[in-house]
């Protein structure tokens, strides 16, 4: 579904990633001249990035699928959240200056510890739904607890005394960098679940993320640099990861409504052709212009018959007053619902029940839309039923059968007192004391009965009294079957039906089926019993009859597709075939002599008892539609009613063939669904033609439209025509921002280019819209907040430097003077020998006046280096050509005889971007160094090359070399081993490097010689 090509997602990124680039190498470029604020810039965009991704697998947490992209979203936002604190509380920022500076590394370590986590836990979400919620509590507990120990306890520190790392921090950035590993392996052996592109994506960011990690944990000399490279490798892998949301496509998530509304298109246009409702659509001259096979089937007639054809062909206007009614409202364009007699094609008789809708495009009226069903049968089945339920709600004293209302709580109460003298097996106690079961008849009230109770118990010259005793109708018999009711309420069932023998008052034998109920709300006392008897002495011969012929058609309706099953004239089941006993989820033959209701209940039981009524009454087969809840769910049935008559003509019961309609009536549920889909859309949905014409609108398009005046011009503005033809031309979706009434909203443009039209989905976006704009804000105070503290924190370090400066002119004024003592006490001797020479006249002149040369030469270097210590000027950039002036150098800094020089610059060595005089004055101090550490004689090798984007030029001696106690000290002011100079010159030498970019690096061994490194940057045309 989120697949793209990779044209498209190239051609997407490309802006992106030329900005990506730009903004890397600005960081880096403030990285090599301002460490605080390059650690801050690179941290601050990884969080950025952190938070981008999580507000976008937020919004989108509905329409991911694979859990790991959902992992790292809300992980990698808690990660930032530790790496904040981390920025805001580092050296040199005053934003947290209540957390030190080994609390702040803390918190980058547990930052790191809780990423490494991340893309751990990832791997296993892959190609599951993640818990979001569950995901946030667990993150945001893990990070507050991390937080809260790290803030309120008193940790090991993070450094030792001399800079190195510290037990914990080693132990630590093990952790770490175990968990990365775990993490790169966990990937590689779950890739089947990822796409392939993703997962090379995703493994690209693991290993950037272990390499940052072992970078920066590389605790070397050249802190400086790891750092820089360590943060340059998290920010790749962080941009690595936010590119899975580019792999993987979802940089429009819009087209995943889209995609769902193409499905939902294609299903209503599926259920138009196949519904069982007959569909219209007229033109404005109420001509058919468009009908779906329903409607040709209920009409009777072929497409081509119809379409073009007058709707009133089939509705007189004065048929009746109904369709009068309806044909004003017609005319007037507004809807109705009409049911009417009218003739098919074939001039049969049809009563249909029909729905009308008026069609509006720009608000002009273009026909009606017209649903209607074939409800003949149904009609007359309709009015049937309420004629059976008028019949069965007949006043209690009027029904045809026999009921009693009774109290059975004393009954109740004796059966429950017998149970506590230790009797649990009644049907034998009953069998063995027939004498309770009349006493316990007699405990039974009897609250009413009805007219036919009476006629039947009450002889001719007893009319008009009462029954207070079930004693005083029951004969010898009937105790036999009063056991049952005992039995009932004894094992505590409510109801329960059962066949009797009984009397009537003038001594006739009649059989009854016994329906006994305790009435809900009585069940715990069973204070109201209602007791009907149903006489089924005339039912008997039927019943015979009807078993005599079962054989013929049993093993016919046991293999049927549909249920059959045949009922008497009052409900009780005669037989049901196999299907039927399926869809009433019963499997046994328990059913014979049941009443209908006692199976499916009294609501569904009275339903079906009518329609039996019905058929027989009418001796027509009646069809019905109808729901029922069957073992407590809800399924739709077609049942076919038809009479069963006797050799005589007379109905003596009925045949019930039903089918399951379920699915049927599922689906012409879900197209209703459907169809009021747009409409109930709050967003915007809106269609347009090329040409500008308004195709359809749902209400939340109306303001859009209100806005453009398109009710008033018929016309969109210019600018909304061109975007459309635009978008139709290019065949490609596009997102543009609108406002309209004070929101801002994503209005998602897809053309339908075969179609020439254009489908317009909006989404209100103001929330977000407001909160990037306070994001924004938040920045740039943010922005200007660092300049300030980054303005103070420079003139607080200039002040610094220039205190730390007078206490070296302090040190430096004592050596200085100690230093120009020797050479004029030399001077001073060699001006007393010249003045002896003359007295003496001796001609030995130009020998002292050398010494007085060279003394003051080198009185003149100490006064230099320190000038050049006091005020290094700012580095004059400009390419230097490398191997010239090392050549000038060597020419005026003539070697000693026993020194050898072996000069391996090439030609081609490229040009240097620094000061010339400066590198110069590098230069010189290291090779007359050289000269001096070879006071036996020597080699001193001069090579160069290209590494990256700095040029190494090496000075490797043959000398005395330097001792591992002094190597570190050799470049701290006033430091020397000499017994002359005053220590400035690689102090200077360092410093100038450093001006130009650079740096210096050495390595030693005594007895061996020493080799110094100058690293100066190369010059590129474009710097």
């Amino acid at each position: 579904m989120f697949a793209k090509t990779g044209k498209s997602i190239i051609r997407k990124i490309d802006p992106a990633l030329i900005l990506m680039i730009l903004a890397f190498f600005l960081i880096n470029y403030f990285g090599y001249s301002n460490h605080a604020l390059f650690h801050f810039m690179a941290e601050l965009v990884t969080v950025i990035i952190s938070c981008s991704l999580f507000l976008f697998v937020w919004i989108m947490r509905e329409k991911i699928e694979n859990g790991y992209f959902s992992v790292i979203g809300i992980g990698l936002l808690f990660v930032s959240i530790l790496d904040l604190f981390h920025i805001l509380s580092f050296e040199g920022m005053a934003a947290l200056s209540s957390i030190s500076l080994d609390q702040s590394i803390y918190f980058w370590l547990a930052a790191r510890l809780l990423q490494g986590l991340t893309f751990l836990i990832a791997p296993v979400c892959a190609g599951r739904t993640a818990k979001y919620r569950l995901a946030v509590l667990l993150y945001a507990a893990v990070s507050t607890l991390a937080g809260l120990f790290i803030y309120r306890f008193d940790l090991p520190a993070i450094l030792n005394p001399d800079g190195n790392f510290s037990s914990i921090r080693l132990i630590l950035e093990l952790a770490i960098s175990s968990l990365f590993l775990l993490a790169l392996i966990h990937i590689i052996a779950r890739r089947a679940r990822f796409d392939a592109r993703v997962f090379q994506v995703f493994l690209g960011a693991a290993v950037l993320a272990l390499a940052s990690e072992l970078t920066i944990g590389w605790n070397t000399s050249q802190a400086h640099l790891t750092s820089i490279l360590g943060l340059d490798l998290k920010i790749l892998s962080y941009l690595l990861i936010f590119q899975i949301v580019l792999v993987s496509g979802i940089s429009e998530p819009q087209e995943i409504l889209y995609s769902k509304l193409q499905t939902d298109w294609q299903l209503l246009r599926d259920l138009f052709q196949n519904t069982g409702e007959g569909i219209l659509i007229l033109n404005q001259e109420n001509r058919i212009v468009q009908i779906n096979p329903a409607a040709e089937n209920i009409l009777r007639a072929g497409k081509n018959s119809l379409l073009q054809s007058n709707f009133y062909r089939f509705f007189p206007i004065d048929q009746n007053q109904d369709f009068r009614h309806a044909f004003a409202l017609m005319q007037q364009k507004k809807p109705f619902s009409l049911g009417i007699l009218t003739r098919r094609v074939d001039h049969s008789k049809c009563m249909l029940e029909m729905d009308a809708a008026p069609r509006f495009q720009n608000r002009t009226f273009t026909g009606y839309f017209i649903v209607f069903r074939d409800t003949t049968d149904q009609y007359a089945k309709a009015k049937r039923l309420d004629e059976a339920r008028r019949l069965y709600q007949t006043i209690f004293m009027d029904a045809p059968i026999r009921i009693w209302d009774l109290d059975y709580s004393r009954v109740k109460k004796a059966i429950d007192e017998i149970r506590d003298n230790g009797i649990s097996d009644f049907q034998q106690y009953f069998n063995q004391n027939p004498e309770v079961i009349e006493k316990l008849a007699g405990l039974v009230k009897i609250n009413t009965y009805n007219n036919r109770v009476a006629d039947l118990y009450n002889k001719p010259d007893e009319k008009g009294q009462r029954i207070h005793n079930l004693n005083q109708i029951f004969w010898e018999g009937s105790y036999a079957y009063y056991v049952r009711e005992l039995l009932t309420i004894a094992e505590g069932k409510k109801t329960n039906t059962y066949e009797i023998t009984t009397r009537s008052a003038d001594g006739k034998t009649r059989y009854s089926i016994i329906n006994w109920a305790v009435l809900p709300g009585h069940e715990k006392d069973y204070s109201r019993v209602i007791v009907s008897a149903d006489d089924i002495t005339e039912r008997k011969q039927a019943e015979q009859e009807l078993q005599a012929s079962e054989s013929k058609f049993r093993l016919l309706a046991e293999n049927a597709g549909v249920g059959i099953g045949y009922f008497d004239l009052d409900g009780r089941v005669i037989f049901l075939n196999n299907k039927a006993l399926s869809f009433l989820n019963l499997n046994s033959l328990d059913y014979f002599g049941k009443k209908i209701h006692g199976i499916v209940g009294r609501k569904e039981g009275a339903r079906v008892l009518s329609r039996i009524a019905d058929s027989a009454r009418s001796g027509k087969t009646l069809d019905y539609d109808d729901s029922f809840q069957v073992s407590g769910e809800n399924k739709w049935f077609h049942t076919n009613y038809s009479p069963i008559l006797d050799h005589l003509g007379n109905c003596i019961g009925v045949q019930v063939i039903t089918s399951d309609i379920t699915r049927q009536k599922e689906l012409e549920n879900e197209l209703l669904s459907l169809s009021r889909f747009p409409e109930e859309n709050p967003y915007p949905i809106m269609r347009f033609s090329n040409t500008g014409e308004l195709l359809y609108s749902n209400q939340g398009g109306q303001p859009f439209l209100e806005m453009w005046r398109f009710f008033e011009t018929k016309r969109l503005p210019a600018e909304i025509q061109s975007m459309i033809s635009t978008i139709l031309a290019k065949g490609r979706s596009e997102v543009v921002y609108l406002d309209c009434n004070e929101r801002v909203y994503s209005m998602f443009i897809v053309p339908i280019s075969g179609q020439g039209y254009v489908n317009i989905y909006g989404r209100d976006i103001t929330d977000l819209k407001k909160a990037e704009a306070e994001l924004t804000k938040y920045s740039r105070e943010l922005e200007n907040l660092v300049a300030e503290k980054t303005r103070e924190l420079l003139e607080a370090r200039e002040r610094l430097a220039r205190q730390e400066k007078l206490a070296l002119m302090g040190q430096l004024a004592s050596g200085v003077g100690h230093e120009l003592r020797n050479p004029l006490a030399v001077i001073n001797n060699a001006l007393y020998m010249l003045r002896l020479a003359k007295t003496r006249q001796e001609p030995d002149f130009e020998n002292y006046l050398n010494i007085i040369d060279q003394e003051v030469a080198a009185s003149n270097k100490i006064i230099t280096d320190l000038l050049t210590f006091a005020r290094i000027k700012p580095a004059n950039m400009e390419p230097v050509q490398i191997t010239e002036l090392i050549q000038g150098i060597l020419q005026k800094f003539v070697p000693p005889e026993n020194v050898v020089i072996d000069n391996r610059l090439a030609k081609d060595i490229p040009e240097i971007l620094a000061d010339g005089k400066q590198v110069e004055q590098v230069i010189t101090n290291l090779v007359t160094n050289a000269y001096q550490a070879m006071p036996q004689g020597g080699n001193l090798t001069i090579d160069a090359m290209a590494a990256k984007d700095f040029l190494k030029i090496e000075f490797a001696d043959t000398g005395v070399g330097i001792s591992p106690e002094n190597i570190e000290k050799i470049f701290e002011p006033l430091f020397t081993t000499k017994a002359k100079g005053i220590g400035l010159g690689l102090t200077i030498s360092k410093m100038l490097a450093e001006v130009n970019g650079g740096k210096i690096t050495v390595k030693s061994k005594v007895g061996l010689g020493s080799v110094f490194v100058l690293h100066l940057p190369i010059y590129r045309r474009n710097d």
